[in-house]
């Protein structure tokens, strides 16, 4: 007992004792460091730019771009409220220029790649822009700059920069009940007054040139928050005085039956310069993408329609073919994200639901809003850079760039049907090309309001660029009850893609012979062919050209009841591709025959 009550024995525990406390500390802040770090990257997708106030605003504003291999940052500096050009090099934004405008909210972005001449827009309080031209891998802020600009937007719906193909420089918005414009002639130098080109209520509008029948256009996108609630569409040919407001050609978009507008527009172009638009409707957290083809300037509309969405936007990824949605989207009760969801721009479809979209924004923690991206026709070789504002105090500008190669669809659908028989439901669906295929994911709801549950996996082919044709027989069926169904394949690494197109059937037969009008028509890529037969019956598509001769035998053989979604690939018989112009469409089931006219345009 004396040896453990000795001063020295005691100290020498108390001593043990203190460093089991320590080691046990640090390890617990060890372990409590990982789980924290395993949690951010679980949680977290993209991270904050330092030293940049949360500035970027509705999606009718592009504040990055790319050019000569660097992405480029339009950005409000916290500490002097200025707005500077930034480079993003080695996953760091810094500043690289001033751009002279030192107040005021709400910027946009354009840029004359050929001259090398960057115009920034800032249009609530400071009424400025500036020019920047490109030296050296750097921007320098040009002589004279910035220069003042007699708009009077909000900054509930700011203004936008564009530039039509002829160089003349275009700065839109609404107020006032007006769609107004000013414009300039001399690569921002001077500007004219303000001009008014049609009434608009609460509205917000959004600019792009392209090319129409030979002509060059700027085409403006409007979306109304209050009045009429429309969407509006207007192009002015380059040869035309844009102060004169009956020179703004009024084009109609397809009305979507009992739901209004609200001030939310984006547009953009495609190479072919097909163009893209997104609107959000009012009181519906639903958004409508409209595409105007270039052949003939129709227009048609699709559904995306998450759980909840707000502030979209589009982006074109011409090497892969894809259009990007993306905007403020999470389910009910969850915190806001920037999320995005891609779509084959040749062959658009709705998307419904949550499945097919993925966080490109978020935290964990706090809600993003305010997504701006760039309206440049974008590739592998740029990738996306996706920017928004993080709600949080004080507020952020976040980024994430995003691989296109990554994010585009892996495998191209080439159709996907639905027919019935007496006691099951038959899907059958084919590809094109598979891009690491490991296998695909059947899903089914009962009726329009229910959600997809999963029904079934059959393996995929891996990689291939040959034809695939798949199957699955539902015998899980119910009479009388309608079943929608749709598809997702998942990669090797386990990540899994959702398909927008769908396809409903029931056990009651279809009792009637229709073929649809082909869509796209006209089409430069592929065109889908749909038809429905009532009965069990010998089917026949052929395609002819003008001369009567036949190019092309898409289909051969019988069928049962049901719907059925074939692929024109404007290939023949031999699969050589077939030139441009006029070709039928001739379809025969057993004693009903109809004919479509296709036009292919490349």
């Amino acid at each position: 007992m004396e040896i453990f009550s000795s001063p020295t024995v005691f100290a020498l525990f108390s001593r043990a004792a203190s460093m089991v406390v320590i080691l046990l500390l640090a390890f617990f802040m060890v372990q409590a460091a990982r789980a924290q770090e395993y949690f951010d990257k679980i949680a977290q997708t993209g991270q904050a730019i330092p030293g940049v106030d949360a500035e970027t605003q509705k999606s009718n504003q592009s504040q990055v771009v790319w050019y000569q291999g660097y992405w480029w940052g339009v950005f409000k500096e916290s500490n002097s409220g200025h707005w500077f050009i930034y480079r993003y090099e080695n996953n760091t934004w810094s500043a690289n220029a001033t751009t002279g405008i030192t107040d005021g909210t709400e910027a946009d972005a354009h840029l004359d790649e050929a001259s090398g001449k960057l115009y920034v827009l800032v249009s609530t309080n400071a009424k400025r822009v500036s020019r920047l031209s490109y030296s050296g891998g750097n921007w320098v802020l040009d002589s004279g700059f910035p220069e003042f600009v007699d708009i009077d937007a909000s900054s509930d719906n700011p203004a936008c920069i564009t530039r039509a193909m002829d160089g003349d420089l275009f700065v839109f918005w609404v107020r006032g009940g007006n769609l107004k414009g000013v414009y300039s002639s001399d690569q921002g130098v001077t500007w004219t007054l303000p001009f008014i080109i049609t009434s608009a209520s609460t509205a917000i509008t959004d600019a792009v040139a392209f090319r129409y029948l030979g002509s060059n256009y700027i085409g403006l996108f409007v979306g109304e928050g209050s009045g009429s609630k429309r969407f509006l569409f207007r192009r002015l040919s380059d040869s035309a005085d844009p102060t004169i407001s009956s020179n703004w050609v009024a084009e109609t978009l397809p009305l979507i039956p009992s739901l209004d507008g609200d001030d939310h527009a984006n547009i953009v172009r495609d190479a072919d310069h097909n163009l893209y638009a997104i609107g959000k409707y009012a009181d519906s957290n639903k958004f409508y993408l409209f595409k105007r083809y270039k052949n003939n300037g129709e227009w048609d509309y699709f559904k995306i329609e998450p759980n909840y969405g707000t502030r979209p936007a589009l982006a074109i990824d011409e090497a892969n073919n894809s259009l990007v949605i993306l905007g403020t989207v999470r389910k009910s009760g969850e915190l806001d994200k920037i999320q995005y969801t891609v779509l084959d721009k040749d062959n658009l479809q709705d998307v419904i639901g949550m499945e097919p979209w993925k966080p490109a924004l978020e935290d964990g923690i706090n809600n993003f809003s305010e997504v701006t991206v760039s309206y440049q026709i974008l590739g592998n070789s740029s990738n996306l850079m996706v920017c928004g504002e993080r709600d949080s105090s004080p507020g952020q500008v976040w980024y994430n760039l995003l691989d296109l190669s990554d994010i585009a669809l892996p495998v191209f659908m080439a159709f996907f049907s639905a027919t019935t028989d007496a006691q099951r439901i038959n899907l059958e669906w084919g590809t094109h090309s598979e891009v690491n295929n490991w296998e695909w994911i059947i899903l089914r709801r009962e009726g329009e309001q229910g959600e997809f549950h999963e029904l079934a996996r059959l393996p995929g082919f891996g990689t291939t660029n040959f034809f695939n044709r798949y199957s699955y027989a539902d015998e899980g069926v119910q009479p009388e009850t309608v079943y929608y169904y749709r598809l997702a394949n998942v990669d090797f690494d386990g990540t899994i893609h959702y398909y927008p197109e769908l396809v409903k059937s029931s056990l009651a037969p279809i009792s009637t012979f229709a073929l649809y009008p082909t869509y796209p028509n006209p089409f430069n890529a592929q065109t889908t062919v749909r038809f429905e037969i009532g009965e069990a019956a010998r089917v026949q598509l052929d395609i002819f050209d003008v001369s009567g001769r036949r190019v092309r035998r898409l289909f051969e053989g019988s069928l049962q009841p049901g719907s059925y979604n074939y692929i024109w690939d404007g290939r023949d018989d031999r699969n050589e591709g077939v030139a441009s112009g006029v070709y039928f469409l001739n379809f025969s089931a057993g004693n009903y025959f109809r004919a479509e006219k296709m036009v292919l345009s490349k």
